[in-house]
């Protein structure tokens, strides 16, 4: 090894490389007394080597809860060992918050073995601290969201590139009946799609790996008995730091049961059509803003009307009612009383087909 010493440009000691190196050098006597102390420390500080040289012990610059531990178990382990290495504390500083570092010691022996001083330097872990919170943050976010996950009544499973399933949550169990051992690892379409409807789930998860969710109402797909069931599905990309779509979320909700209260509905209100359009009174219903939203068959009948023409406009507008402004008004009337709850009785002069005229038991009942 080539020893010769280098040209330098300018000439630097020992005490200048310690004093400007990039982190805090302390030296102090074995009972914490400091005895020389960089600047770049004092830079990061606040304090003056003044102060600090005038007695003032390293583990009194430490805030209260690393002062205890320097002296209960610091202290004590630098004494057995003759070392420690980058224990975390905060040290007061002048005029601001403390700063938060990592320290090492060692302890110098004099030539009786007895501790004779200790030299100490000191790392700036403002960084890593923020760093370490982030991950904090990020692990309990993650956490929460498994949580969610995991305890949704809806089934969530996240798949990659390669439609295989990466997780599965127990509502996918329940809903599918595959469990998460059955399921990670396998494809989609080989756990739960129709061979039938393989090539429309290849179309919306284009879609998917571009970047746009994608949202199907009514489908179905199978389950592990071979049955089928039907489900509302919502996939979404899911993107990494920098935004890159890589892999995606899927939700299914059973609509079993929606689907199943949404046909007796409709059964319901196509009986009552059928009883409304066989009674021979004129029937119809409106909003509270007056917008007739249904009329019976014999009302549209005796107007000569199709229910694009009578519907979805102001009762008074209407066929039957616009051809006299006294009608109009008194049906105005009629509908501003009913509306405070009032039942409404009178005769009114209509229109029916041809532009006859006939008069009616007019009735307004609020629902």
């Amino acid at each position: 090894m080539n020893t010769a010493a280098r040209d330098i440009p300018f000439e630097e000691s020992v005490d200048d490389v310690l004093d400007s190196a990039p982190c805090g050098f302390i030296s102090m006597m074995p009972d914490g007394t400091i005895t020389q102390v960089n600047a770049t420390f004092l830079a990061w500080t606040g304090h003056s080597r003044a102060t600090l040289l005038a007695g003032k012990r390293f583990q009194d610059l430490l805030t209260d809860p690393g002062r205890i531990f320097y002296e209960t178990h610091f202290a004590p382990l630098l004494r057995m060992q003759g070392f420690v290495k980058e224990v975390a504390c905060q040290i007061k500083c002048e005029g601001r918050e403390p700063l938060h570092v990592l320290i090492s010691s060692n302890l110098k022996l004099d030539p009786n073995g007895e501790p004779a001083v200790i030299r100490t330097v000191v790392f700036d872990a403002t960084d890593r601290v923020k760093y370490e919170e982030e991950l904090r943050r990020a692990r309990s976010s993650a956490q929460q969201l498994a949580a969610i996950v995991t305890s949704s009544s809806d089934a969530i499973i996240s798949i990659g590139f390669d439609d295989v399933v990466r997780s599965w949550n127990p509502a996918a169990t329940s809903l599918f009946r595959y469990s998460q051992e059955d399921a990670v690892g396998r494809t989609v379409d080989e756990l739960i799609v129709p061979e039938v409807m393989r090539d429309v789930r290849l179309q919306n998860f284009e879609k998917l790996w571009s970047g746009e969710s994608v949202i199907i109402k009514d489908t179905v797909r199978h389950r592990k008995d071979g049955s089928l069931v039907q489900v509302e599905i919502i996939a979404s990309p899911m993107r990494d730091a920098e935004g890159r779509v890589g892999g995606a979320s899927l939700i299914f909700r059973d609509i079993t049961d929606r689907k199943r209260v949404e046909a007796a509905l409709q059964e319901s209100a196509e009986r009552l059509r059928l009883i409304l359009d066989g009674t021979l009174a004129f029937i119809g219903v409106m909003e509270c803003n007056g917008t007739l939203i249904e009329a019976n068959a014999p009302a549209l009948s005796a107007g000569g009307l199709t229910r694009e023409e009578a519907l979805n406009r102001k009762l008074w507008d209407t066929y039957w009612f616009n051809h006299d402004p006294s009608v109009i008004e008194q049906i105005q009337r009629a509908f501003a009383r009913a509306l405070n709850g009032d039942l409404v009785r009178e005769d009114v002069v209509v229109r029916t087909r041809g532009d006859t005229r006939m008069t009616i038991d007019f009735m307004l009942s609020p629902i």
